[in-house]
């Protein structure tokens, strides 16, 4: 991979940089790779997107009270069946 051409690697700025390096052997493949296949690019980006977005997760911040959404708590005793034990 040459380093210069048309504005050489500044005017691509720090990812051109990264990318073109060729003391960077991953770098090196994923433009090998990627590079020759679109559709192996666009089929790797929407499994990293669908990664990155948790496909809807949503983020509770790890408390179990947000995870209810501000429902009653339910214990041992709850049966829901109408019986009037408590």
């Amino acid at each position: 991979m040459k380093n210069g051409g048309a504005g050489g690697v500044e005017k691509l700025g720090w990812i051109g940089a990264v990318l073109l390096d060729n003391e960077n052997p991953t770098a090196q493949s994923w433009v090998n790779k990627y590079g020759s296949s679109n559709l192996s690019y666009l089929k790797d980006l929407g499994i990293a997107y669908n990664a990155v977005t948790q496909l809807g997760g949503e983020f509770t911040g790890g408390k179990y009270e947000n995870l209810l959404k501000n429902k009653p708590r339910k214990t041992l005793n709850d049966d829901d069946l109408g019986l009037g034990f408590k």
